[in-house]
C-alpha cells in the first residue's frame, strides 16, 4: 500500500504541475489574443487617420485647431476663459492691513476692474509667470 500511495502522490505532483502550467499558458494565450484584437482595431483607426491626413480639408482643420493658423484675410480671435468661480478669494484679516479710503459719507469707492485689454494683458503675463 505504501508504494501505491507514493506512486499516486508522484503522479498527482507531475500531472498537477503540468495542468497548472497548461492553465497558465492558456490564460497567457487568451491575453495575447485580446491584445492582438485591440492592436488590430488601433491599426485600423491609424490607417483611417493616415487617409485623412492626405486630404487638404483635414490638414486645414488640424492647422486651424492645433496651430491656430488662419487664411489670408481672416481675423483670428483669442478667447480667454474666465475662472469658474468669479468671486475673489480674500485672505483672513489680522487687523494690521491697510483699509481703502472712504469718501465723506463713509462709503468705500467701488473696486476697479480691468477692461478687456487689461484682462488680455493679465492673461499673457500669467503665461510667463
Amino acid at each position: 500500500m505504501g508504494a501505491a500511495a507514493v506512486g499516486a502522490v508522484t503522479l498527482i505532483v507531475i500531472f498537477g504541475s503540468t495542468f497548472l502550467q497548461l492553465y497558465r499558458l492558456e490564460r497567457e494565450a487568451a491575453r495575447l489574443e485580446q491584445l492582438q484584437r485591440d492592436l488590430e482595431v488601433q491599426n485600423a483607426q491609424l490607417r483611417e487617420e493616415i487617409k485623412l491626413l492626405h486630404t487638404p480639408q483635414y490638414i486645414e482643420k488640424l492647422a486651424r485647431e492645433q496651430l491656430g493658423l488662419v487664411k489670408p484675410g481672416e481675423i483670428a480671435l483669442l478667447l480667454i476663459q474666465s475662472p469658474t468661480d468669479p468671486s475673489p478669494r480674500r485672505p483672513v484679516s489680522n487687523g494690521t492691513e491697510r483699509r481703502p479710503a472712504q469718501d465723506g459719507a463713509g462709503r468705500q469707492p467701488p473696486p476697479t476692474r480691468p477692461g478687456w485689454a487689461g484682462r488680455v494683458w493679465n492673461a499673457l503675463r500669467s503665461l510667463f509667470d
